[in-house]
């Protein structure tokens, strides 16, 4: 069935303790993406679950299977790492067929095998060749086709495109995503990456010090963050943060330049300090029409960044806070050096408490939005 279930695992290196009781599942056929920053224990997470590294307290089962203590051999799993992992002195077929010799899958099956995942990955034409022959992006689609001929309940990736130069990561990363709907396979990825979290996962667990912070699809991970941290880590670029303070009528919103905004919101508690939460789509320098319920302000603009498609504003930013991004149009008609008319977007904004970071409101829950 290829499940996966983990229930309270808890993972300690001496006194540091990296995986702090946590609790995820994988549904059949699903693309489970672990993101978070460097040291937030998502890769110690994989290990687990692939049994390279064994678990203080707590549950894995596959299939329904308990596999806590199960070794790596016997739980089912194929794994791509960073590095490829790749044999120097064996060519691609005998790489891609390695795992199974080591079986002792009869040679014919073993071949048979070969061309088949070859034909899924488009190197055919590499089967005689040695790793110092291929390049990055051919070496990484050799170290899935290894995986793959083993044929398991679940892949595991462990950030495989790190190693690989822009373009190319956006080739491979629409190769796994292909790969995933044509196989149907459960899939776990650890990246750092939330773009490739984004446009890959099915279910994305967002971790931060080993801690899961949120558990769920990409678009409410997206537009209704658990807290200010995923708010801030999902999004590229990230999203706003915004000082205000509630009053009777929604958010007061403190210019750089001594002025006020208005944010409608409902009133949680007047006087409240909060955290507005605004991503940059959400600040134009045209009215948004049709795109939801919008309100007209001016701000200061420092800089522009034409990309094509594009422009991104850079806002002046509140006293003692980060600077604020913006989407503008392609061209947009606003001058740098002073206070611009500009729209906001209320559709998708949040509501953050400004001590603990918890999300208090989401406009997009608000709508009805699915």
């Amino acid at each position: 069935m290829g499940t996966l279930s983990i229930r309270n695992l808890n993972k300690s290196f001496g006194a540091l303790h990296i995986l702090k009781d946590i609790s995820v599942e994988a549904m059949q056929g699903e693309f489970l993406v672990l993101v978070g920053p460097s040291g937030c224990g998502k890769s110690t997470l994989l290990s687990a679950i692939a049994g390279l590294q064994k678990s203080d307290s707590g549950e894995i089962r596959i299939d329904d299977r308990d596999v806590t203590n199960v070794a790596p051999k016997d739980r089912d799993i194929a794994m791509v790492f960073q590095t490829y992992a790749l044999y120097p002195n064996l060519t691609v077929l005998e790489n891609i067929t390695f795992p199974l010799e080591a079986r002792g899958v009869p040679r014919a099956e073993r071949w048979k095998e070969a061309d088949r995942v070859a034909g899924i990955l488009h190197i055919e034409n590499l089967l005689d060749r040695r790793p110092k022959q291929l390049s990055g992006g051919q070496r990484q689609r050799v170290a899935m086709g290894r995986a793959l001929v083993r044929n398991p309940e679940i892949f595991l990736f462990d950030e495989p495109l790190s190693n690989l130069d822009a373009k190319l990561r956006v080739v491979m990363r629409t190769e796994i995503k292909k790969l995933h709907a044509d196989l149907g396979t459960t899939m776990v990825y650890v990246t750092h990456d939330q773009i490739e979290a984004m446009t890959l996962a099915t279910k994305i667990v967002v971790m931060k010090d080993g801690v899961v912070q949120q558990f769920g699809k990409p678009i409410d991970v997206y537009e209704r963050p658990a807290n200010q941290f995923v708010a801030g880590f999902m999004g590229s670029p990230a999203m706003n943060f915004l000082n205000g303070t509630m009053t009777a009528d929604g958010v007061q919103v403190e210019r750089p330049d001594g002025g006020t905004i208005l944010v409608p919101a409902p009133n949680l508690a007047e006087g409240e300090q909060v955290v507005l939460g605004l991503r940059p789509e959400a600040i134009s320098d045209a009215p948004f029409n049709d795109n939801g319920p919008a309100i007209p302000f001016q701000w200061p603009l420092e800089l522009l960044e034409p990309t094509g498609a594009e422009t991104i504003g850079i806002l002046a930013s509140q006293p003692g806070g980060d600077e604020i991004v913006a989407r503008l149009s392609a061209k947009p008609r606003v001058a740098t050096g002073r206070a611009v008319q500009l729209y906001m977007n209320l559709s998708n904004i949040c509501l953050f408490d400004a001590q603990s970071g918890k999300a208090l409101w989401h406009s997009a829950i608000e709508e009805g939005q699915p």
